[in-house]
């Protein structure tokens, strides 16, 4: 049982497809991995007992699930046990396909250094060296594959399995929760009221909905705000309840619905943008963050929302002149000054 030949020097080479290997590089911008190496090592650690690559165990689990579910019909045992036998090689024969397609393409290769942890896992624990012909890379090789298919929003899940996991405890034993994270060069603690892990509009990613303040401020200065899974810091969780009233609750839920998810943080506001032509096609075709109109507001060139200004300025910055932003009149700054600052980057380098 277990990979039998591993060099000395913990070095494996992985062979990846390209998309895995663009995936992976993605995700270490995003989760901030230094080293391509420790972002492989986390990710056997997190996903080696539920990727379809440890294929023994996953179709253990997706036996056992089925099995539940067919439990409670009206037939005897035997039946019920062919039937889950049968369930069970048509799922090994569909995971065997996919992961010989996993297998065929081999686009870059380089050598990893691999964990005392996971190769005491590759060595002792392991139980389908069969399927990968001893070679402990190809194993790697489709756990990564495996991963990499996935969309963003599983991909988070897995690879910051442990936070998930404190912020899913505090929130279903309602306890607090506090990080630090830098502002203005300084370390501020925030105190977190953790309501619910909510996906955004579009499923593409989670955020963490919640009530925060900093820590030196009284508990009725808290406010509605979102943290992304994917940048969340490293959460502590206090013994100190939380509690969140029914006003609470019901004040959360109107943010969320109204200034959506990914811009929970921030007053709602009326906004008012000028659009030209190509803009109002920009804003029919753009959908992900879009803040609503107001129909009965808006005129045929000028579009009102109730959004925060957050969102108004991070949506509609990639406007460029299809958008002008007419008030209030603080995005209307934002907005001229963040194009001004942009602006003297490029004609720098035309007076140099």
């Amino acid at each position: 049982m277990g990979f039998q030949f591993i060099n000395d020097e913990q070095k494996i080479r992985v062979s990846l497809s390209n998309r895995a290997y663009i995936t992976m590089l993605e995700d270490m911008s995003v989760f901030d991995v230094s080293t391509q190496s420790a972002f492989i090592n986390k990710l056997i650690d997190n996903y080696r007992d539920s990727s379809i690559a440890s294929l023994t165990t996953y179709l253990d689990v997706i036996r056992d699930s089925f099995y539940s579910d067919i439990f409670p019909l009206e037939i005897d045992s035997n039946t019920k046990d062919n039937i889950s036998n049968h369930f069970y090689l048509v799922q090994r024969k569909q995971a065997l396909e996919i992961l010989n397609s996993f297998m065929k393409e081999k686009n870059i290769s380089k050598l990893y250094h691999i964990s005392n942890s996971n190769i005491d896992f590759l060595k002792h624990d392991f139980e389908d060296e069969e399927i990968y012909k001893g070679k402990p890379g190809l194993y790697i090789k489709c756990l990564l594959e495996d991963y990499a298919s996935l969309p963003f929003i599983k991909r988070e899940r897995i690879f910051r399995k442990e936070i998930y996991e404190i912020v899913e405890r505090a929130c279903a034993e309602k306890h607090l929760l506090y990080v630090k994270i830098p502002i203005f060069n300084e370390r501020k603690t925030i105190i977190i009221y953790p309501y619910k892990i909510l996906p955004d509009t579009l499923n593409t990613q989670d955020y963490l909905t919640c009530y925060t303040r900093f820590k030196e401020e009284s508990p009725s200065e808290k406010l509605s705000a979102s943290f992304s899974m994917a940048r969340l810091p490293m959460p502590n969780i206090l013994k100190q309840s939380c509690f969140l009233s029914k006003n609470d609750i019901k004040s959360i839920e109107e943010d969320i619905q109204n200034l959506s998810v990914s811009f929970l943080r921030g007053e709602s506001t009326e906004i008012h943008v000028k659009l030209s032509e190509t803009g109002k096609r920009t804003y029919h075709n753009k959908i992900y963050s879009r803040p609503t109109k107001n129909v009965s507001l808006s005129s045929n060139d000028e579009y009102v929302f109730f959004c925060s200004e957050n969102q108004a300025f991070n949506y509609f910055y990639s406007f460029g002149p299809d958008a002008e932003i007419i008030s209030p009149k603080s995005l209307r700054d934002r907005m001229i000054n963040s194009h001004i600052n942009t602006l003297k980057k490029y004609t720098s380098d035309i007076n140099n």
